[in-house]
């Protein structure tokens, strides 16, 4: 859960910086977002990310292993062909097992809500986050086994133009909301959120399990460039190997 936002309502500026809290899994933490000339730097423990609008693409940056990961359409196409085959091959192991087995099974893998589209619901309520007016809503999926929607996010918007944000920079956030719902439907793992539905930028973002990025300041000074560039020594993984080690 990143890219959340508060901001002077002032003149838009050339960037936003953002520090925010955090909590996942009952451990608090911090988390750091700047949007800079088309691209953005997202940073939350050890590693951290950058997104490249010229290229439309993610990369995911270990300093530990001084490697990244270049994630774009291409990449995950041909993750999501690998994905596909395997979960073919599960599927058809499944059929073998009893009911509850396979309802088990199933429900690790989300088959629950498995390939169903997000949907946003606003509910209209006005409060604060950090001094900053945002609207309350909800990411909602539908879960085919209750038949109904399950919240996913909870998110307090706010309009880029009340935070300072310029059209140029909210314009490269969304080109990365787009770029993770694409990611997403090939059934790429959820590296970053699915925001394609949402028309604003989040102050606060929280779900059901308590886990939580909520807004703490922001800034507008430039950034070094060097910020938003991948260290040119370091070495290019292959995406397929590398998502398989993240998911063990």
């Amino acid at each position: 859960m990143v890219f959340l936002v508060g901001a002077l309502p002032t003149l838009a500026l050339a960037t936003t910086a953002m520090e925010l809290d955090t909590r996942e899994s009952g451990q608090p933490g911090r988390a750091s977002v700047a949007v800079q000339d088309g691209r953005m730097r997202i940073e939350q423990g050890a590693g951290w990310m950058l997104y490249d609008s010229s290229k439309n693409s993610v990369f995911v940056v270990e300093p530990q292993r001084r490697s990244y990961l270049e994630l774009n359409q291409e990449e995950m196409r041909r993750y999501g062909k690998q994905l596909g085959a395997a979960r073919a091959m599960v599927d058809e192991q499944l059929k073998g097992l009893l009911p509850e087995q396979r309802a088990a099974i199933e429900k690790m893998m989300g088959g629950e809500t498995r390939g169903q589209p997000l949907l946003f619901q606003s509910t209209g309520k006005r409060r604060e986050v950090a001094g900053h007016a945002c609207t309350q809503g909800r990411l909602t999926r539908f879960n085919t086994k209750d038949r109904q929607y399950k919240v996913e996010e909870n998110v307090c918007l706010a309009a880029p133009k009340d935070i300072g944000m310029s059209e140029a920079d909210y314009a490269t956030v969304r080109k990365l909301y787009a770029l993770m719902h694409e990611m997403q439907e090939l059934g790429a793992p959820g590296i970053l959120p699915d925001f394609s539905e949402i028309d604003g930028v989040p102050l606060e973002v929280s779900n059901p399990n308590g886990d939580f990025q909520r807004l703490k300041s922001v800034t507008h000074a430039d950034l070094p460039a060097e910020k938003f560039t991948v260290p040119a020594d370091y070495t290019r993984e292959d995406v397929v190997q590398a998502l398989k080690r993240y998911q063990q």
